[in-house]
């Protein structure tokens, strides 16, 4: 968890600040970090995040400078929602929103919206995660003791989500009021909110949207091919570490290892859009696919994103047990993978300098 580092360091802007309430905010550190001084670092760090907000300045724009954007939204209706097939699993994604609601999640957020497979239903159980984009309310992060509140809902939340959704290894994806008023190019494209439904209310989200120096997609896939480097070099895959434990590499069947996995299946499957964003395109990501393949003729990436659909595409037909990795998908991606996935993600570094260079 990369981003920790950062309440050691003073230096702080909106892209560093937008990482902090990510990091403290997450499921990985509200529910996977060590107990040991828990309460006491939470305190601590709602402390740093609480004086980071109050002198976090954000650029008065000029109107030549950034485009208005809008955001339509359309509150769930969750009688429908939980209609026709999938009844008892739409079922349960309600209740656990409706315990935030009873919670007051609206209390703290201005906005709480849903996207990804479980917005426009192609969601694959056991397999798909949730994705969001809320909106903290500034009230919220002016005050200690209501950012501490609000990590509190929040681990009750994961708890009951990761009973739904066992191999969620994010939390909700958190944006701020500011960030509105200087939504930076590298945050989640608007084209991700294409399919959406509100928790709240039917909204317009309105973002004034500017460009940076800085390609934050291109920045992330370096610092993947970072961790990949050193995992290739050490046989163990650190990133998204469960409970402090790497992906062993080459792939091997082992028990408690299919979460690390998981978790980088779904990242290079975020290479087409990562691509397109990194190169001024950006898109859906449903849409970023086919549109890649058609892109990019290279059969070496194409074809390990293809295997990489296949797993997920038949995730939820096969059984998993003890979280253990089975034979067809070390079969489907090789065990290989990560060393595959150190090609190509350098490969497609090098294509998106490539294209931004003409």
């Amino acid at each position: 968890m990369i981003y920790k580092e950062y309440f050691s360091k003073k230096k702080i802007n909106q892209v560093i600040f937008n990482r902090k309430i990510n990091w403290y905010f997450d499921i990985k550190s509200i529910l996977y970090q060590k107990k040991a001084n828990f309460l006491k670092e939470s305190k601590d760090h709602a402390k740093i995040l609480n004086n980071d907000f109050i002198n976090l300045k954000i650029r008065n724009l000029n109107k030549n400078l950034y485009k208005k954007k809008s955001v339509f939204t359309k509150k769930i209706n969750w009688i429908k929602f939980t209609q026709g097939k999938d009844h008892n699993f739409r079922s349960r994604i309600k209740n656990i929103f409706l315990f935030l609601h009873k919670n007051n999640i609206q209390a703290y957020t201005k906005f709480f919206i849903v996207h990804g497979s479980l917005a426009s239903r192609d969601y694959i159980k056991g397999w798909s995660d949730l994705d969001t984009f809320v909106v903290i309310k500034n009230e919220v992060l002016n005050d200690v003791k209501q950012i501490i509140k609000l990590r509190k809902v929040l681990r009750q939340f994961y708890l009951k989500l990761e009973k739904i959704i066992p191999f969620q290894h994010h939390g909700l994806i958190l944006y701020t009021e500011k960030d509105l008023q200087n939504y930076l190019s590298g945050f989640l494209p608007i084209q991700a909110l294409e399919k959406n439904f509100n928790l709240l209310a039917n909204e317009k989200i309105q973002m004034k949207c500017v460009g940076t120096k800085k390609n934050l997609s291109l920045l992330s896939l370096k610092e993947r091919l970072k961790y990949l480097i050193e995992g290739n070099k050490t046989g163990v895959y650190q990133h998204h570490a469960y409970k402090g434990v790497g992906l062993k590499n080459p792939l091997i069947e082992e028990k408690n290892q299919m979460y690390q996995l998981f978790c980088h299946i779904g990242y290079m499957l975020n290479i087409p859009i990562l691509y397109f964003d990194a190169t001024g395109r950006s898109l859906h990501k449903k849409k970023s696919f086919k549109k890649f393949y058609q892109t990019i003729k290279e059969k070496k990436i194409i074809n390990l994103i293809k295997n990489s659909e296949k797993v997920r595409k038949f995730y939820g037909k096969k059984k998993i047990i003890n979280n253990k990795i089975p034979k067809w998908i070390i079969s489907t991606l090789g065990n290989k993978y990560l060393l595959d996935s150190q090609i190509v993600i350098k490969r497609t570094i090098f294509l998106i300098n490539k294209y931004n260079k003409k």
